[in-house]
């Protein structure tokens, strides 16, 4: 093999500041994604637009919006970190997944399959969310509320501390 060859086969190498160096850095995104290091917070602010569903008719101002009201969420979890800015776009895309379930269960043409098959992945979708939520709650120290399997009044499932249904109250 010539030297040529070697140097067309090397594969590129990824290249990161340590972190004493990203600490140095004045990030202008740190409030969508929680990192010192822009490069990333636009990774996750990106992966979030991403996420949504954009019908094939939808205009560029539509879309804008869609677009901010995503980055208006992110910014209203004020990460603190990284684990937080990656919990918060986990937790929209689970949501943006749930509510394109829901909307294909629905469309007037779905098959009774397909309608079960959909609301099914959408409910699947939702349990996600209800793992992620507390997670983020923990990891900033805040408590976590606590659900019991039925409530003690009527039966029904609900947190102790707020039951859903009026029949308790």
């Amino acid at each position: 093999m010539t030297t040529k060859s070697k140097a067309m086969t090397t594969e590129p190498v990824a290249r990161c500041p340590p972190p004493q160096e990203l600490e140095k850095h004045n990030p202008q995104l740190k409030h969508l994604a929680g990192s010192n290091y822009d490069d990333w917070n636009t990774l996750v602010a990106n992966q979030v637009m991403q996420s949504g569903w954009y019908p094939s008719k939808m205009d560029d101002e539509q879309r804008q919006k869609m677009h901010f009201g995503f980055l208006c969420f992110m910014s209203g979890v004020e990460p603190k970190d990284e684990l937080e800015g990656m919990l918060a776009s986990q937790l929209l895309a689970s949501h943006n997944a749930a509510m394109e379930g829901y909307r294909r269960a629905m469309l007037p043409e779905q098959t009774f399959e397909g309608r079960r098959e959909n609301l099914s992945q959408a409910n699947k979708l939702l349990r996600t969310i209800f793992v992620f939520h507390p997670q983020v709650r923990e990891q900033r120290g805040q408590t976590v509320p606590k659900y019991s399997d039925t409530h003690d009044q009527c039966g029904r499932p609900c947190q102790r501390s707020y039951c859903l249904y009026d029949l308790c109250r």
